[in-house]
């Protein structure tokens, strides 16, 4: 192909709209926010952009997006949370662990840490339709839902962890009624099984425990992109279950 041809190409993809930059700026964000332990903060930032998004998806036709190259841009990063001393030891006691970390969308994050990247975005293009925004949303609500987790733990209020199970709830539903949707964010559903997973041992709910689990496992399969701390900590609560399962039943 000659470069002429390969231009005119480049011209007609279609690029990021501002609304969207602005967008993913607002989810890198709150998820530098709750990095930081601002958890209120982050949390306005979450619901100011959730208002902007429930307005837009009303406002649209539905449509089923159109990539510009053979990969879809939206790719999740993860960055950990850096908890207070007295959190930190909390999460450390718990068999099955939370996972502590804030989703961002690429091109934000680099290989070692959380950078804002402006001419990235400016070269990325991809899905302005419902789709990038129903994505947008859940990892907006995993954010706030994780900084309800967080500080429910933190100062041991029930209130916080109950908000953090609906906020969950309230992103996985918008993740499981798209399969596309679905099939591009398979770590943030991982994610969100394995924190409702924790909060509802922490009420001793187990057949919501079961359910979780058995979509974590599903989950898993699909997954592909993800850091190896992550893996690391999903594959280690699924045997600290299993394990303790398998106690029960020998007791039983």
């Amino acid at each position: 192909k000659s470069p002429g041809t390969q231009r005119v190409k480049q011209q007609q993809q279609p690029k990021m709209t501002i609304e969207n930059k602005k967008m993913l700026q607002s989810i890198f964000q709150s998820a530098l926010l709750t990095q930081r332990g601002q958890y209120e903060a982050s949390d306005k930032v979450s619901e100011e952009s959730l208002e902007l998004l429930e307005k837009d998806l009303n406002e649209m036709d539905h449509c089923h997006p159109v990539y510009s190259s053979p990969q879809p841009p939206i790719q999740l990063r993860a960055i950990p949370c850096f908890p207070s001393e007295s959190l930190q030891s909390i999460l450390d006691m718990e068999d099955f662990k939370v996972f502590d970390k804030a989703f961002l969308l690429h091109p934000f994050l680099s290989d070692k840490q959380a950078t804002f990247h402006p001419n990235l975005i400016d070269q990325m293009s991809g899905p302005t339709t419902e789709t990038f925004k129903v994505v947008c949303s859940a990892v907006l609500l995993y954010n706030m839902g994780l900084c309800s987790h967080l500080t429910g733990l933190a100062s041991s209020q029930e209130i916080k962890l109950l908000n953090a199970i609906f906020t969950y709830g309230i992103a996985l539903e918008q993740i499981q009624e798209d399969e596309h949707v679905r099939c591009l964010v398979p770590w943030l559903e991982l994610a969100l099984h394995n924190n409702l997973t924790h909060l509802h041992k922490h009420f001793q709910d187990s057949d919501e425990v079961w359910v979780c689990i058995e979509q974590m496992k599903l989950a898993s399969r699909c997954v592909r992109e993800i850091d190896e701390d992550s893996l690391h900590l999903f594959s280690g609560n699924l045997r600290v279950h299993n394990l303790a399962f398998c106690r029960q039943a020998a007791a039983a």
